[in-house]
């Protein structure tokens, strides 16, 4: 029997050793290609990334803090609440009609105001001491017909706050219906009709 010696397979790809040598060479010449790149830069581009470069290295390096909030976990909870709605016409629940003059309304009571000749809603709200955060919030879903924007003389204005003094509830006539705006769980506000 006729033995031979089987050869290794090659592999393709050549090997390729560097001595010190020829790796100081190289990167000498990677090292003078960066300086050439860096000398060929405006002196105030030079001067920010000396500055810009570290604070970066920096900012990123640094630790974060334990206290920053996930938004998931800051959402309200979405739990419903129960909210009791008088379905009857401002005209016929005069109750209380609120006057400048009067104390700020206490919270869970229903206060009622008649709009006058020349009246804007912040005249309405400074008058009754209500909180113009709330007004800004209102006007941001006042939605369609515009019944805030376009109140007018005779109008009946009904609101209710919260125990925090804010605004809960507020209740327009508008023709012969009316537009309910209510506190949502978020401190956003909602629209009925």
């Amino acid at each position: 029997m006729n033995r031979r010696k089987r050869k290794k397979p090659s592999s393709s790809m050549p090997k390729f050793t560097l001595n010190s040598e020829q790796l100081l060479i190289m990167m000498k010449q990677k090292w003078s290609l960066v300086v050439e790149h860096w000398n060929s830069l405006p002196n105030f581009h030079r001067k920010a990334l000396t500055v810009l470069a570290p604070l970066m290295v920096v900012l990123l390096l640094w630790p974060v803090s334990e206290s920053i909030e996930d938004p998931a976990a800051s959402v309200t909870s979405t739990e419903r609440r129960g909210v009791e709605l008088n379905t009857r016409g401002l005209s016929e629940q005069r109750i209380q009609v609120a006057n400048e003059n009067d104390d700020p309304p206490s919270a869970n009571s229903w206060r009622e105001y008649e709009v006058k000749g020349g009246d804007t809603l912040s005249n309405v709200f400074r008058a009754n001491k209500l909180p113009m955060s709330d007004l800004y919030a209102l006007a941001a879903v006042e939605g369609v017909g515009k019944p805030l924007s376009n109140i007018k003389k005779g109008q009946l204005l009904r609101y209710k706050l919260n125990k925090s003094g804010e605004l809960d509830m507020l209740q327009l006539e508008k023709e012969d219906s009316s537009v309910m705006f209510l506190r949502l769980s978020d401190g956003s506000f909602g629209r009925s009709r």
